[in-house]
């Protein structure tokens, strides 16, 4: 007979199909077996259509809302509930400096990295923590320490705290801890800092706690969405619904109201036609169960120690105030038989009467052992407690010695980083030497620039002379005609002259591109350098300040 759910999922199985393939593995059989018949039911149960899926197990979850294969769902939930748009850019892998011991109560634990930089965290619990506000304030502390190194690594220079993008904590509890029961009608909680001014700072870290048994009791009070409710909140029930109802009536309610959850019912139970993945599944969620109540037992006994340890400071409290009156009483006693003693002659006359008050006092005496002998049990109960106190005593001794142990660690990294700090001064000294051997160049690069404008002086005025020979003789060309030979050889002698000047001149002119080749090379050197001490101090005033140069001429040495 086919269920309510077989008849709108086809694929889903009947119970002897599921049975005969896990017989017929013996590896999956043996499994089976291991289980309790309420295990055995529960998985035969939710494979065959007559309970919903569990979404909140890690494995259903991840498949549905795979951000590679079906980003747009991931998308949508989490735009719905933290009432931003949400683009995922990348699903961030989980840091290994999480807080120490803290997956024992977590199904699953998921980061993405939105399009604008932001980082969502979404866990899923299926036991809530004791202190689930301290610890998530612990995790998005985390994550927003994360975001910051790894956007000033990659922006360096240009980093500004605009750039740091805001950290929201998503926690879904299938059984939520006691503080969110204080309000049974509430399962949507939201937090962020806000100042008790008008002032407005975005500090970044915004949380929403989704206790969802909570929200399961809620929907038990109402026969369907209510008509009366805005479009956000029902599709809000709608989400919260999927996630941990199971009732095949309500989730063909689901499905018709809300259509687009079909093709996610369809994906799972297309999982489920693979008994032993889910089975492996199934056992793991079984095994994660099980560390989850050993932690809740763990947590609750250490939180109920500490309320017997205040308990017992109350008693011994009492047990002094008990020790003052039998004190006191000791001491009323001690002067009742000083009067007793005194009455002597008096108690022999009035025997019958002390009789009576004979049996009075041991009366008193019999009630003053039980009081003592219950001091004496309360002292051992202290003597024990006091035991307790001794090897938490003992266990801080050890922390103290890891204490020191990493102390002398940290030691031994100061004296690393002075050796560091001094072969760091031998660069800067090395560095001031070059300054001043490049300084000497540069200056023999001027005198030689002084020399070579003395000779082109020097040849300027010799080729004004020539030009006010030429004039005299154009002038006196006519009258000078018969000397024509003597001044074509005069004229032969200057020409050399003036071919020796040219020759000179050319020779400086090599020379001085010599000396500007020399100087670039120096200057390249210099460059060299600055890069080299810029690239391990990573800021341009740290260098300045070392090499006693301006700012403005460091960056041009960088060509920044």
């Amino acid at each position: 007979m086919q269920t309510k759910l077989q008849q709108h999922f086809p694929m889903i199985q009947d119970r002897e199909a599921i049975l005969l393939k896990i017989r017929e593995n013996r590896t999956m059989d043996e499994e089976f077996q291991s289980w309790t018949e309420e295990q055995r039911e529960e998985f035969l149960d939710f494979c065959t259509g007559v309970r919903g899926i569990k979404f909140l197990y890690d494995g259903f979850f991840k498949e549905i809302f795979d951000p590679d294969a079906t980003p747009e769902r991931l998308e949508a939930f989490l735009s719905l509930f933290l009432g931003t748009r949400v683009k995922i850019l990348e699903v961030l892998p989980l840091d290994g400096s999480r807080i120490a011991d803290e997956s024992s109560l977590l199904t699953m634990d998921m980061v993405v990295q939105l399009e604008d930089g932001g980082i969502v965290n979404l866990e899923i619990q299926k036991i809530g923590y004791l202190f689930p506000g301290e610890r998530s304030a612990c995790c998005s502390a985390d994550l927003l320490l994360r975001q910051y190194k790894r956007v000033r690594s990659s922006r360096r220079k240009n980093f500004t705290y605009k750039d740091i993008k805001g950290v929201y904590t998503l926690v879904l509890s299938e059984k939520s801890p006691r503080i969110f029961h204080r309000f049974p009608n509430d399962y949507l909680h939201y937090f962020e800092q806000k100042s008790n001014t008008d002032l407005e700072l975005d500090l970044l870290q915004k949380y929403l706690f989704i206790p969802l048994d909570i929200f399961r009791k809620s929907l038990d009070n109402r026969s369907k969405f209510p008509q009366n409710t805005s479009k956000i909140k029902a599709e809000q029930d709608a989400w919260l619904t999927f996630l941990s109802v199971d009732d095949p009536e309500k989730i063909l309610e689901l499905i018709k109201e809300f259509p687009q959850f079909k093709p996610m019912y369809e994906t799972a139970y297309q999982q489920c036609c693979n008994v032993e993945e889910v089975m492996r599944m199934f056992s793991e969620e079984l095994l994660e169960l099980d560390r989850n109540t050993t932690q809740l037992m763990i947590d609750e006994m250490q939180e109920e120690i500490e309320q017997k340890s205040v308990e017992l400071g109350e008693k011994k409290e009492e047990l002094e105030e008990k020790k003052t009156e039998l004190e006191a009483k000791k001491v009323e006693l001690s002067k009742k038989k000083e009067e007793l003693e005194k009455k002597k002659t008096e108690l022999e006359e009035k025997k019958a009467e002390l009789g009576e008050r004979n049996q009075q006092l041991n009366e008193k005496k019999a009630e003053l052992e039980e009081k003592k002998t219950e001091l004496g049990k309360k002292k051992a109960e202290l003597s024990e407690k006091k035991e307790e106190l001794e090897a938490k005593k003992a266990e801080l001794g050890e922390r103290n010695q890891q204490l020191t142990e990493k102390k002398a660690e940290l030691e031994e990294k100061k004296v690393e980083l002075s050796k560091k700090k001094e072969e760091l001064e031998e660069k800067k000294q090395q560095l001031s030497e070059r300054k001043a051997e490049l300084g000497e160049k540069t200056q023999q690069l001027n005198e030689k620039k002084a020399e070579l404008e003395a000779k082109k002086v020097e040849l300027g005025e010799r080729n004004q002379q020539l030009n006010e020979k030429k004039a005299e003789l154009e002038a006196k060309k006519a009258e000078l005609g018969e000397k024509t030979q003597q001044l074509n050889e005069k004229k032969a002698e200057l020409e050399v002259i003036t071919q020796r000047l040219e020759d000179q001149k050319t020779e400086l002119e090599e020379k001085t591109q010599q000396l500007e080749d020399q100087k670039t090379r120096w200057a390249e050197k210099e460059k060299a350098s600055v890069r080299r001490l810029y690239d391990k101090l990573q800021s341009v005033a740290e260098v300045a300040e070392i090499l006693g140069m301006e700012i403005e001429q460091v960056k041009v040495c960088l060509g920044l």
